[in-house]
């Protein structure tokens, strides 16, 4: 009320109508708020080039972020990785992905304007009535047919609880869910001519740049050790010094 008396005696104007006045001033101001952040974000995202668009908007956490779209266009935009995803979409395999790295790593590419190279190209299937290795290495050197000198790696789900000692699993999502930190666990693949993307645990720690393990290798489980020498060995924060790592 002193403001408003203050009004009323500054610019000798009726009580009542700066009452009403500055009523109606405040409550535009909190209906118009959410219009005016969007059309903000709308205007940097067009001002914006290629993929980081999202930079911008993981600032505003006013709004709830879109990661699976921002996800989506970084790749679509990505051709050398649309081209990794059409070669192992004509293998026509069973729910068959490209996972883990090669995903990862481009997103944080792009939250550090920078580029890696591709180190290696990794691919799941899954098939529970052919375990054999000789079957992936097969898939390779056909994947090496149709794009030579990359760096391949053929992994059927349904074998690799000989290699890992979890129960088996029953799908490529299931093995992507055992993935030891969870802005690895991510997977993308072309199905009837749309991009998907799988992630069990979400984008959130991806495009937060944070590092931290799945349930299956979180503290106090028998796998936690084997999370906490996979990080300390990869040596990420070289190449991407805002990463956040939990141990």
């Amino acid at each position: 009320f002193i403001l408003v008396l203050k009004y009323q005696v500054f610019f000798r104007c009726d009580f009542y109508k700066i009452a009403i006045y500055s009523y109606l001033k405040y409550i535009g101001y909190f209906l118009f708020l959410p219009f005016l952040l969007y059309n903000r974000v709308d205007k940097v995202m067009k001002q914006s080039k290629g993929g980081n668009q999202h930079l911008i908007c993981c600032k505003l956490r006013l709004i709830k972020i879109d990661y699976n779209s921002i996800f989506l266009k970084i790749i679509q935009e990505d051709k050398e990785i649309m081209a990794f995803l059409q070669s192992v979409e004509k293998l026509e395999l069973n729910d068959a992905w490209i996972c883990a790295g090669v995903l990862r790593n481009k997103v944080w590419d792009t939250l550090s304007k920078d580029s890696t190279t591709v180190n290696d190209i990794d691919v799941i299937y899954f098939d529970s009535t052919d375990l054999s290795l000789d079957t992936e290495k097969v898939l390779e050197e056909k994947l090496k047919c149709k794009l030579q000198n990359q760096p391949w790696s053929v992994k059927n789900q349904a074998r690799m609880h000989l290699k890992s000692g979890f129960s088996p699993f029953n799908s490529s999502y299931d093995g992507v869910a055992h993935f030891p930190e969870t802005p690895t666990a991510i997977a993308v693949r072309i199905f009837n001519g749309e991009l998907e993307v799988m992630a069990p645990y979400g984008l959130e720690d991806l495009f937060e740049m944070r590092v931290k393990p799945t349930p299956y290798y979180e503290e106090n489980t028998n796998y936690h050790n084997i999370y906490v020498e996979r990080v300390q060995s990869k040596n990420w924060q070289e190449s991407w010094k805002d990463l956040k790592i939990q141990f």
